[in-house]
């Protein structure tokens, strides 16, 4: 796992966390939580592209956040809900 002490903001109680796979064909899983009281963003490295769903909201058919990435397409700006968080998890590779 990789904790983003670069792009987390502990002073405004945002974290952000990596679990990346042994096997590559597995999926990634972001991890952003924000324990403040205002809802809040953080500017993520997404390190690969494809469909991104937060699991921590359900299904997309359920209405959970989901990001489509283009190749290219890395640093992403990501709405955080005060004192919640998101599971953010790739599609695989």
């Amino acid at each position: 796992s990789w904790y983003h002490h670069d792009r987390s903001d502990p002073g405004r109680g945002l974290i952000a966390y990596q679990r990346s796979p042994d096997d590559a064909a597995d999926p990634v899983v972001l991890v952003l939580l924000n324990f403040g009281a205002d809802d809040a963003e953080l500017t993520i490295p997404f390190p690969r592209p494809g469909r991104w769903t937060d699991r921590l909201a359900g299904r997309p058919e359920e209405g959970a956040l989901t990001l489509d990435l283009a190749p290219g397409e890395t640093d992403v700006t990501v709405g955080i809900p005060s004192n919640y968080g998101r599971v953010l998890v790739s599609d695989g590779a």
